[in-house]
């Protein structure tokens, strides 16, 4: 059984992907298991996002 707790994520990750069918796929995938989820199309986006709010 899963132990989360209700408003509490297991974890932050960032997934960066150029193809936006991916990227909404896996967010929706991944915050249905618990995560929260930040994604960026390149990786000049996903450094930026991790210096604001590492994952």
């Amino acid at each position: 059984m899963d132990n989360i707790q209700p408003g509490r994520a297991k974890g932050k990750l960032l997934f960066v992907d150029g193809d936006l069918s991916a990227r909404l796929t896996m967010e929706a995938l991944l915050a249905q298991g618990g995560y929260k989820v930040r994604c960026a199309l390149d990786s000049q986006t996903a450094l930026m996002f991790s210096q604001e709010d590492p994952p």
